[in-house]
């Protein structure tokens, strides 16, 4: 009953805005039946645009700090740049990808284990916690639709459910793993049931296992559906993935990567309204 309510204030909060995610996705849920999914990623990206510059600068700031991760690497000689006709021939060596761009590990880097050891810590924590802030924080810009949320405002909204995210990253992260290992299928079933719950967290401010447990629910039902949103992202993605690499095959040059780059400011973002969308819709269907 709790739970309810805190969903129930929220949306009733975001109909008041006038022009939020709920007021746009919930009006089109008048069957029990999910909209198409073309609609939905109409609506995503029409949330995408009214929130374009604080989802993009979100989307920047991992990327902006591997670039300078790459660039000290680079000026410390712990990585070398292989051009992309030459990267074949490095095929056996160790290598990293670091925004498209290859570059070849230096053995010095081996040859000190602490060195190694430290910089691979050093990098994943910070990698981490980035990730961490500006996910939540992307989140946060859409539980806020229609509001006009700032970016400094988004980051600092986002520190309360950085824990809860975190560990319902971790578990899930744990429960496909498990699952996949029994023969596929009852992965794939896992990541369905409670591949909703990181928004449950966020949106309705659920605790981790309760995360799971309402992310099922809203699922029950609808596996199929939800299944299906899953399937068209993924095809989606792909296909503009294939794209730039087709590109890249065919001009056989570096500066794709820019391209690749460019576009993943925007696809990176509207996935996370794609499936905030998804969320609403099936969340409106269920609570009526």
């Amino acid at each position: 009953m709790e739970q309810k309510k805190k969903s129930d204030s929220f949306s009733e909060s975001n109909e008041l805005s006038g022009s939020s995610l709920f007021a746009n996705s919930s009006p089109r849920v008048g069957r029990q039946t999910m909209p198409d999914p073309f609609d939905q990623l109409k609506t995503a990206w029409k949330v995408f645009v009214r929130n374009w510059q604080q989802l993009i600068l979100l989307t920047l700031i991992p990327m902006i700090l591997t670039a300078l991760l790459a660039i000290l690497s680079f000026f410390m000689k712990w990585i070398t740049y292989v051009p992309f006709d030459q990267i074949e021939a490095h095929a056996s060596d160790y290598t990293v990808d670091l925004l498209g761009f290859v570059f070849l590990v230096s053995p010095s880097v081996f040859s000190n284990i602490p060195l190694a050891v430290s910089l691979t810590l050093l990098f994943t924590v910070l990698g981490t916690v980035v990730y961490l802030i500006t996910s939540v924080a992307q989140l946060i810009v859409l539980k806020n639709d229609g509001k006009g949320l700032d970016f400094s405002s988004a980051i600092n909204q986002s520190f309360p459910y950085l824990w809860k995210y975190f560990v319902f990253m971790i578990l899930y992260s744990l429960v496909l793993v498990v699952g996949l290992i029994l023969l596929v299928i009852p992965g794939i079933i896992f990541l369905i049931w409670f591949g909703l719950g990181y928004l449950a967290i966020v949106f309705d401010d659920y605790k981790t296992i309760e995360a799971f447990k309402r992310s099922k629910e809203l699922v029950k039902g609808y596996w199929w559906a939800i299944f299906g949103r899953f399937v068209f992202w993924s095809l989606f993605s792909l296909l503009i993935g294939f794209l730039i690499f087709l590109l890249r095959i065919i001009s056989g040059s570096d500066y794709v990567a820019i391209i690749s780059n460019l576009v993943s400011l925007v696809i990176t973002p509207l996935s996370v309204a794609y499936f905030a969308v998804v969320y609403q819709d099936i969340k409106s269907i269920k609570e009526k």
